[in-house]
C-alpha cells in the first residue's frame, strides 16, 4: 500500500484511509470529473477548433492552387501568342496542345474542349494529325 503525509501532523498514513490515525484529520480525496464533462468541456472544443482551422487551411490551399493554375494558363496563352507571332505552324500546334493540357490540369473543362478544337485546327494547318 502506498502512503502519504497527513497535512496536519505530517505523519505517514495509508492513502486509502478516511482520516489520520494520529490526529484525526479527515483525508481529502481527489475527485475526478466525470468523463462526460471532460469530453464536453475539453475535448469537444479542441476538436471544433481543429476542424475550423483545418477547413480554413484547405480553403486557403485551394485558393492558392487556383491562383497558380491561372498564372500557368496565362503563361501558356502568352507562349501560344508568341508562336502565332512567329508564324511557325508546328510551334503553334505544339503550344495549342500545351494550352489545352494546362486547362485540363486546371480542371477547366469548358476551355479544355475549346482548346482541343483550336489545337486540332492548328495542327491540321501545320499538316500534323492529332
Amino acid at each position: 500500500m502506498t502512503a502519504a503525509r497527513c497535512k496536519k501532523c505530517n505523519n505517514l498514513i495509508i492513502r486509502k484511509a478516511d482520516s489520520c490515525r494520529y490526529c484525526g484529520q479527515v483525508v481529502e480525496r481527489m475527485s475526478y470529473p466525470p468523463i462526460r464533462k471532460v469530453l464536453v468541456y475539453v475535448l469537444l472544443p479542441l476538436i471544433l477548433v481543429w476542424l475550423v482551422a483545418r477547413i480554413e487551411w484547405v480553403r486557403r490551399a485551394n485558393n492558392e492552387m487556383r491562383r497558380i493554375d491561372n498564372e500557368i494558363v496565362l503563361y501558356m496563352l502568352n507562349q501560344y501568342e508568341m508562336a502565332r507571332e512567329r508564324d511557325d505552324p508546328d510551334m503553334i500546334c505544339s503550344q495549342a496542345g500545351m494550352v489545352r493540357a494546362t486547362y485540363y490540369e486546371a480542371n477547366d473543362m469548358a476551355n479544355y474542349e475549346k482548346w482541343m478544337q483550336i489545337e486540332r485546327d492548328d495542327c491540321n494547318r501545320a499538316r500534323l494529325n492529332r
